[in-house]
Parts: C-alpha cells; sequence; structure tokens
C-alpha cells in the first residue's frame, strides 16, 4: 500500500509492505509484520531526500498496516521538520 501526504509544501510518500512470516529452525519462528518505506520530496525546488526503511535493523517489523503507515507519516514529518528547520 502507499500514500501520498501533503505537509509544509512537501509530499511525504509513505510505502507499506508485508513480510510473510517464515519459520527459521523448530520451535522459533520469526515473525510476519510490515516494513515502510519513507520518503519526502518539495517539488518547488525539486529538493528530494533519500528514502528511509522503518523499522531499522535489529527492531521487530510493525504488527499491523495501519501501525506503519503512521509510523511512516510520523518519520516523514520529521525529516520535513528538519528540512524546513536548516537555513
Amino acid at each position: 500500500m502507499q500514500c501520498t501526504y501533503q505537509y509544509r509544501g512537501f509530499v511525504a510518500t509513505v510505502e507499506v509492505e508485508l513480510l510473510p512470516t517464515v519459520i527459521v529452525a523448530d520451535p522459533v519462528v520469526a515473525s510476519g509484520g510490515f516494513l515502510v518505506k519513507a520518503g519526502v520530496r518539495h517539488p518547488p525546488s525539486g529538493r528530494q531526500l533519500p528514502p528511509a526503511l522503518l523499522p531499522d535493523s535489529g527492531e521487530r517489523p510493525f504488527a499491523t498496516e495501519a501501525e506503519a503507515l503512521m509510523a511512516g507519516f510520523s518519520f516523514a514529518q520529521r525529516l520535513i521538520e528538519n528540512a524546513v528547520e536548516q537555513p
């Protein structure tokens, strides 16, 4: 699923991908979940920030699609706030 949001003149794109549940070794099971790819661009200037993947390496995937979308949008907002604060 992909959603696009407008925020402070920027466009944030949040893409959610499902990770399947994988059996690693009996009885250990790696649970599935959702990963997020968040990208930000500023159409008037053509500026584009590099996309980021959430969660970070070693962290558990998001349990629900809604949780993943919210985390991706919050992360994109922080990227935009940081970009706006820089001179």
